[in-house]
């Protein structure tokens, strides 16, 4: 009994421990008429100093809004911003994507925000939406900022390294293959051909129309992120599947050239619903954002 009582006494005292937080789902209307869904998380009962923008990954299994690292920022003063896609579904929502309208939409919700409480910006963006970090455009300059997994070149442009040959990574196009339910290199070729050949026609590959592959990779990573834009953490996880090591190298050969970025490993597969691999990412991006660092400027 006396184990029991003591056990309930200790869920107590976490469930005490943890920072009250708000979560809504909202919409914005953009100034092209898109409406965008997003999430809004926020302590209960502080009213916020810092704005945290997290941009998800595509597809993600990741619920960003109730994980670890949504706690740990609304911990630390942070009301978060996690934009979705427009559309009414699946179908429209691929239609209506592609990187350059995306941007669009997120800086455009930043534009209605008031900033008059807010002492500082942070931008984390995970996979997909690690891409779009050094686009976003915000009153408030970014403290830091957090590309996580996300590579310099584009992932199509990486497919077509696979398929000339170009990268000899067998693990990685193992990876690709499966992704988009391929057998072959050969098939993967012929699916790169039709995309390029006709950006509006059939989808080709899993995870967005032809259109979407070719705007990330007529606007790779590597154009955007080597220009002076605050304080930039370049996180790769060292056994992550979709990008290959060469490309891994690359982006830590530009980091060492570059002051204002820095380039992290991180131990995993890039697989945050992983308790393990959730952990060592909230502990570092919140050793980061709680040291006394100052916005790198040019």
């Amino acid at each position: 009994m006396r184990k029991v009582f003591s056990l309930l006494l200790g869920i107590l005292f976490l469930v005490g421990c943890k920072t009250p937080r708000l979560v809504t789902q909202q919409n914005f209307t953009t100034e092209l008429g898109r409406v965008l869904p997003y999430e809004e998380v926020a302590p209960k009962k502080e009213k916020e100093q810092h704005l945290a923008l997290l941009l998800p990954d595509n597809p993600d299994t990741l619920n960003l809004a109730e994980s670890g690292l949504s706690r740990m920022l609304v911990k630390n003063g942070y009301r978060i911003i996690i934009p979705g896609k427009p559309g009414t579904d699946t179908r429209e929502k691929i239609e209506l994507d592609n990187k350059s309208y995306r941007i669009r939409d997120i800086n455009n919700l930043l534009s209605s925000i008031d900033t008059s409480s807010i002492e500082d910006f942070i931008i984390i963006g995970i996979g997909e939406g690690g891409y779009l970090v050094p686009d976003i455009s915000f009153s408030i300059p970014s403290k830091a900022a957090f590309v996580i997994n996300a590579g310099p070149a584009s992932p199509l442009a990486e497919y077509q390294n696979l398929v000339y040959g170009k990268i000899q990574d067998y693990t990685f196009l193992n990876s690709v293959l499966s992704a988009n339910l391929l057998f072959n290199k050969g098939e993967l070729a012929e699916q790169i051909a039709r995309i390029t050949e006709n950006p509006f026609g059939e989808p080709q590959l899993v995870g967005g129309s032809n259109a979407y592959w070719i705007s990330y990779y007529e606007d790779p990573l590597m154009n955007r992120i080597i220009k002076p834009d605050g304080l930039t953490y370049w996180m790769i996880s060292e056994n992550y599947p979709l990008i290959s090591d060469e490309n891994k190298k690359l982006a830590m050969q530009v980091c060492d050239r570059l002051p204002y970025l820095f380039y992290e490993e991180l131990e995993g597969r890039g697989n945050f619903n992983d308790e393990d691999e959730m952990k060592l990412l909230m502990e570092r991006i919140e050793e980061v954002i709680n040291s006394q660092l100052q916005s790198y400027v040019y």
